[in-house]
């Protein structure tokens, strides 16, 4: 059980780095949830348009 918890943070942890190293990945905090409603909005608006 200690290694599954062990290899289980260590890969949480290259998660974040990957994902902190990515300059389009926005983070939002629960605080922000009208703001995330609209950028999904706008994402599935997008989707659904044939934009990229």
């Amino acid at each position: 059980m200690r290694t599954l918890k062990r290899d289980h943070r260590r890969y949480a942890k290259r998660q974040l780095t990957w994902f902190n190293a990515d300059p389009e990945i926005v983070w939002k905090t629960p605080g922000q949830l009208e703001e995330m409603v609209r950028l999904v909005d706008r994402f599935i608006g997008a989707v659904n348009n044939g934009e990229n």
